[in-house]
């Protein structure tokens, strides 16, 4: 069967399209301001407080090592003569370039002297 009406448009018809939206593309929509903004923003927060950030948390760093060295340092008061034997060693050693016996660090020296010391 076929039909009266032929599948050729008459004179006059153009073609038949969808009224215009006012939706962008999806294209546009992933192109959006929306996603930059979110990438964008926070990276530009925390580089704008990162050297307040990293200088609070140095500050912290210098105070919380300061509070670990001091208990040695006062427990040092009360056994003078043994931090001074090391403290000869890591001078003579450090800043006088005294080579040790064996190749010993002075460091390493100082440790072991200190410990003999504080164990008599």
């Amino acid at each position: 069967m076929t039909s009266a009406r032929s599948s050729v448009p008459a004179p006059g018809d153009g073609p038949r399209t969808a009224p215009p939206s006012h939706e962008p593309p999806p294209a546009v929509e992933l192109a959006s301001a929306r996603p930059v903004a979110r990438v964008v923003v926070p990276l530009f927060a925390a580089a704008t407080l990162l050297p307040w950030v990293s200088s609070s948390v140095a500050l912290l760093a210098g105070i919380s090592v300061a509070f670990i060295s001091m208990n040695a340092s006062f427990e040092m008061f009360n056994a003078a003569w043994i931090a001074l034997a090391t403290f000869a060693i890591i001078l003579l050693s450090w800043t006088a370039g005294v080579r040790l016996p064996l190749g010993i660090p002075g460091g390493l020296a100082a440790i072991l002297v200190g410990t003999v010391i504080g164990w008599l």
